[in-house]
């Protein structure tokens, strides 16, 4: 994810699910996610700075875990 504090930033995305180039636009306060694995670069059109957080986060899919137990108060 790419957060906005201050300032503005357009943001070019390669799209995998199609053969194009996605720009977002943001301003202060604005946010967009980049899927994994998709190519992209920032383009900063003003004369002015910009403060700019690149936030990476992990999602852990139930599906992507094998229990053997559950924990908590199992009898012996």
């Amino acid at each position: 994810m790419f957060y906005v504090e201050g300032g503005s930033l357009d943001i070019e995305v390669w799209k995998n699910d199609y053969d194009l180039i996605d720009t977002t636009s943001l301003k202060s306060g604005e946010h967009t996610i980049v899927k994994p694995r998709e190519f992209h670069r920032f383009i900063n059109n003003s004369s002015k700075e910009a403060v700019v957080y690149e936030i990476y986060w992990t999602e852990l899919l139930e599906s992507d875990i094998e229990r053997e137990s559950v924990g908590g108060n199992e009898e012996v």
